[in-house]
């Protein structure tokens, strides 16, 4: 069986007594609260053929004592697969251009873990902070559907008080 990540199949594919390979291996954040955390190492050690992105993730889990010859470094499949998908270089400067934005010259924000947005608190000061480089640079902020919700709580920097959250 293939697994990309640190998916629960991969423990199914254990139990069943399946060949493993494991895409993503060596991936980590050392961070025992994101929950992938918790099955990222098990299914390293399960799997029988681990797919490294980079060289660090093979430094990883040569680290954990994973022999050097189940680990092959291919690559990062997710970061290969946004490349083929990002539309050509004009494209992108006539969006940039839409947004009133140059190239090398904004900061792109990407707040999804619920971490940061399930605590109203969390989520408030990870936007003061953001409004605070928006005095220096322009912060694009694509909200995750789940921050984006009406209701009551934070706003993203120059949203207006009176709209729910921008949405």
């Amino acid at each position: 069986m293939v697994v990309q990540g640190d998916t629960n199949a991969a423990l199914a594919a254990n139990a069943r007594a399946l060949p493993l390979v494991h895409v993503e291996a060596g991936l980590r954040s050392h961070d025992r609260n994101m929950p992938e955390e918790h099955n990222r190492v098990p299914i390293d050690r399960l799997a029988d053929v681990l797919c490294a992105a980079t060289p660090d993730n093979r430094a990883n889990l040569l680290a954990e004592g994973v022999p050097a010859d189940r680990i092959e470094v291919t690559g990062n499949t997710v970061v290969e697969a946004v490349h083929r998908q990002l539309p050509d270089q004009d494209e992108r400067l006539a969006h940039l251009a839409r947004l009133g934005l140059t190239p090398d010259a904004f900061l792109l924000a990407t707040v999804h873990r619920p971490e940061n947005t399930d605590d109203p608190a969390a989520l408030r000061a990870v936007l003061r902070e953001l409004a605070a480089l928006a005095a220096e640079v322009p912060v694009v902020l694509p909200l995750h559907p789940s921050t984006r919700a009406p209701g009551p709580g934070p706003r993203p920097p120059g949203c207006p008080g009176s709209s729910p959250r921008c949405g």
